[in-house]
């Protein structure tokens, strides 16, 4: 039972209590009354009965008789008569009170059904809106992406200056032919030197694969850094997006992304990571684990995995 309920209930039965008392106390009060009617006929059924009947003096003794005997008791009954209007007064102002109560009772519940009803709406547009958002994000998302394979189906770079031949073409054979540069020319680099030997720590090893691959990198930025910006964008815009609220949201988005890469592109994401022009994209990397399906045994030493520490996860 609610308190409203309890105290709806209680309010019947003190105004049930006050009803019967006052109901006793005017009965009573016209009890008096009858009793001092009763007097005075008793008063002047004795005058009346006396041998000098309704002379003066006996006139005189039945006035001081109704004075004291009768008056008394109708003053008695006018009191009680009082009474009962007081608990009637307060009878009535109880009710007032209760009225008041019950409808301040009904206004706050229908405030709070109100409150409830505009919560509900905001939920419902707020859930509209998140809809509309999540749409709008996945046609972006999902142009960015066709996009990225559009770049990468068009990519095309200038091979002269290290085998003497320009090869343009589709994107995996281009980025093919980056990583087999690397690779083929990693044997008697200092790169290859530190990466054996078992003194330098890790930031020697990094500092010498990033000088490596800006070497390459200088030759064939131009056919690269397209690639590189639209995927950098890609996983920055779900990163930053408004649309989605949990991270859980956005890895499976980035999921998405880390499944078009191929063993050769994730190669080639590794080693730019590391470079300086690269800084914003690197903790994304980490962050979104974009090198969890890299084929370690590709990298150019085994010791250089340790480069990133969560980007496979």
């Amino acid at each position: 039972m609610s308190n409203d309920t309890k105290t709806a209930t209680a309010d019947k039965s003190k105004d049930r209590n006050q009803r019967r008392k006052q109901k006793a106390i005017t009965v009573l009060a016209w009890i008096f009354v009858g009793l001092g009617f009763l007097a005075a006929i008793y008063g002047l059924w004795v005058t009346a009965r006396a041998p000098e009947g309704f002379n003066l003096p006996n006139l005189s003794s039945f006035g001081s008789f109704a004075q004291g005997a009768v008056a008394s008791l109708w003053s008695l009954g006018a009191l009680f008569f009082l009474y009962a209007t007081l608990l009637a007064q307060e009878r009535q102002i109880n009710q007032q009170e209760s009225q008041l109560e019950q409808q301040r009772i009904q206004y706050e519940a229908e405030q709070q059904r109100q409150q409830f009803e505009n919560e509900q709406q905001e939920k419902q547009v707020q859930l509209q809106q998140q809809a509309s958002q999540l749409q709008s994000f996945e046609n972006s998302f999902f142009q960015m992406l066709n996009l990225l394979n559009e770049v990468s189906r068009r990519l095309t770079a200038d091979y002269e200056p290290l085998v003497g031949e320009r090869a343009a073409g589709e994107a995996p054979d281009c980025l093919r032919r980056c990583k087999n540069l690397l690779t083929s020319h990693f044997q008697g680099t200092h790169l290859q030197l530190v990466s054996e030997s078992a003194g330098p720590d890790r930031q020697t090893v990094e500092h010498a694969a990033q000088e490596y691959y800006l070497r390459f990198y200088a030759n064939y930025r131009a056919a690269l850094d397209h690639y590189f910006r639209v995927l950098y964008h890609i996983i920055k815009f779900v990163d930053t997006s408004q649309a989605l609220v949990a991270d859980s949201e956005r890895k499976r988005y980035t999921s998405l992304v880390r499944a078009q890469l191929s063993g050769t592109e994730l190669f080639l994401i590794f080693y730019n990571g590391l470079c300086p022009h690269a800084a914003k994209f690197r903790p994304l990397i980490e962050k979104y684990g974009l090198l969890e399906h890299l084929d370690k045994s590709l990298l150019l030493h085994e010791s250089h995995a340790q480069f990133y520490e969560r980007a496979y996860d």
